[in-house]
């Protein structure tokens, strides 16, 4: 059975909340989880996609101090030897970067890909000394890089790194290990063999169950797994667009007409995607996964299936359909 747990742990939240789901809190003005609210989310994590792999696992972090190395590999969800081969600007977020790698090795966790691309915040992937900045990263030079990966039905799956850590090598010799900015002097691995030693003693390496950040969604297409997989389905009206065009959704305030499963209050926000443009007045179907926390009134979708409106007849029927069987 795939489980869904608590981690608390060290990444870039900010990377949630304005590149990947984006979704803020009423009691986070700066869109930053706290501990409390990640307690919430995690005491009401509905059923499991039963059409994804069941060697997953699902956490939500928070994050505020750095990992040890040991710690950031028991966290990774995967590990891997690769070659940097170019970076390019995130859309959306001013000093977020997508940096392409060519894997060379899996040290841990599943990847069948032969390049990864990592989204990587600029303080992080360069090396700040007293006198000037340089970039962590070097064409055609190779690194391991303990990643985690992070779920958003808003943007997809996506990589970034554990705690800020960036380890260069060469040969069997690691050269240089980095976390946020700052070169280690002490307390790092000085080779290959030490690396894949320490990977061998904290997981179950190649074997090892995927740690998932982010928020579960399920991908299917089909009626009646979303129904099924979504612990809230409601009837709304559309009130208010009161969407932030620095976010990667639009977000629309509406009131409750009818609770068709769960429980949802009579007044809240829903997080649609980009492209999806809410009519002021019009009443919709929603099929939602959570809100961020117990007293957050802002909640997201349980799919890219999600949101039919009363307008579109024939959709709207074939899900009226299934609810009420």
């Amino acid at each position: 059975m795939k489980q869904y747990k608590l981690m608390i742990m060290i990444v870039l939240v900010v990377f949630i909340f304005t590149s990947c789901s984006d979704i803020k809190s009423n009691d986070s003005s700066d869109g930053i989880l706290t501990t409390n609210q990640i307690e919430d989310l995690n005491k009401n994590i509905p059923k499991k996609d039963s059409s994804e792999s069941t060697n997953k696992s699902y956490a939500f972090a928070t994050y505020s101090e750095s990992l040890t190395i040991n710690e950031a590999i028991k966290a990774s969800s995967i590990i891997i030897k690769a070659t940097f081969i170019e970076r390019k600007q995130s859309e959306g977020t001013l000093n977020l970067f997508s940096y392409k790698f060519k894997i060379n090795e899996v040290l841990k966790g599943e990847i069948n890909e032969k390049e990864i691309t990592v989204n990587i915040f600029d303080d992080v992937a360069n090396i700040v000394d007293s006198k000037n900045s340089s970039s962590c990263f070097e064409p055609d030079e190779k690194y391991i890089l303990m990643l985690y990966k992070f779920c958003s039905v808003y943007s997809g799956d996506s990589y970034s790194l554990i705690s800020g850590y960036v380890t260069k090598y060469s040969g069997t010799i690691i050269t240089q290990t980095i976390q946020y900015g700052q070169i280690l002097k002490s307390n790092v691995v000085r080779t290959i063999e030490e690396f894949s030693k320490a990977i061998n003693e904290n997981t179950n390496g190649l074997n090892e169950e995927e740690s998932i950040y982010g928020i579960s969604y399920t991908k299917s297409t089909n009626a009646s797994e979303i129904i099924e997989f979504s612990p809230i389905i409601v009837r709304v009206k559309i009130l208010k667009d009161v969407s932030d065009e620095r976010r990667i959704v639009n977000t629309y305030e509406v009131e409750t007409v009818e609770i068709l499963k769960g429980e949802f209050p009579k007044f809240a926000s829903i997080d649609l995607f980009k492209n999806d443009k809410a009519i002021i007045g019009e009443e919709c179907l929603i099929l939602i996964y959570s809100s961020i926390s117990e007293s957050s009134n802002e909640y997201f979708l349980s799919s890219a299936n999600s949101y039919i409106p009363i307008s579109e007849t024939e959709k709207y029927e074939e899900y009226m359909q299934y609810i009420n069987k």
